[in-house]
């Protein structure tokens, strides 16, 4: 049923994703042509960007359907870990300004060479910095901190914990709802809360990805004051099958 399912999903998403391609295309190469026409530029930023978050919709459902089926597996590679995330958190400077929110990455490293999977680690910081930014007011402040840590506290080795906390000043989330932001399509509904509540899904892909990576996933929050996420995952050879 999962294997069907997933036949499924994969074959509308194909068919999402062909009209949303034709429809980016066109409008950055406008956007590219047109620089000069500022009003019109701005329109076109917003087509981008909402066909983006239709994209990005789209391959979370996928990938739910990818975890539900047992195809998601790790994919570990050696690289440079720092300089990897530093790419990612970039991609958000044009929001932090557009939103007039201070962006901080405060980071243990400028470089550092190490095992992980890349496709999930942009995914995990993806969803998590896609829900800060929801959520966090124009004059606002998102931090995102990446430190090397030792499991065993006082060891002299190699570090072989990443952990990445993204924090913001947003809303925060009430006590009560603390124990179910991870489960899947659980969203708040009613607007007592959040005037625009999300899809439920952004942060129920982040902690099964993070689970199938063997890491752990916490929030620390409180309402009116803002949120904290972290996350630790392994960095070293031996947390990892030879293949």
């Amino acid at each position: 049923a999962d294997q069907m399912k997933l036949r499924f999903f994969t074959k509308i998403s194909h068919e999402f994703r062909t009209p949303l391609t034709l429809i980016l295309g066109p409008v950055e190469k406008l956007i590219s042509e047109l620089a000069s026409h500022p009003g019109f530029t701005e329109q076109a930023l917003v087509i981008q960007r909402n066909t983006l978050r239709l994209m990005n919709l789209i391959n979370q459902f996928l990938d739910l359907s990818r975890l539900d089926a047992g195809v998601v597996k790790l994919n570990i590679s050696k690289g440079d870990l720092f300089k990897y995330i530093h790419g990612i958190v970039n991609a958000y400077q044009f929001i932090s300004h557009q939103k007039n929110i201070e962006y901080n990455f405060i980071s243990a490293s400028d470089s550092h060479i190490c095992y992980f999977d890349a496709d999930k680690i942009e995914k995990i910081l993806y969803n998590l910095l896609s829900n800060a930014f929801k959520f966090t007011p124009p004059g606002g402040k998102i931090d995102v901190k990446v430190d090397l840590l030792n499991k065993e506290p006082g060891n002299e080795k190699e570090p072989d914990t990443l952990k990445i906390t993204v924090s913001d000043t947003g809303k925060g989330i009430p006590e009560e709802l603390l124990s179910r932001i991870f489960e899947r399509f659980y969203q708040v509904d009613s607007k007592k809360y959040y005037e625009s509540p999300g899809t439920g899904i952004g942060l129920a892909l982040t902690h099964d990805l993070v689970s199938i990576y063997r890491g752990q996933i916490h929030v620390e929050s409180t309402s009116g004051k803002g949120s904290s996420f972290i996350v630790s995952l392994p960095i070293d050879r031996s947390s990892f099958k030879e293949e």
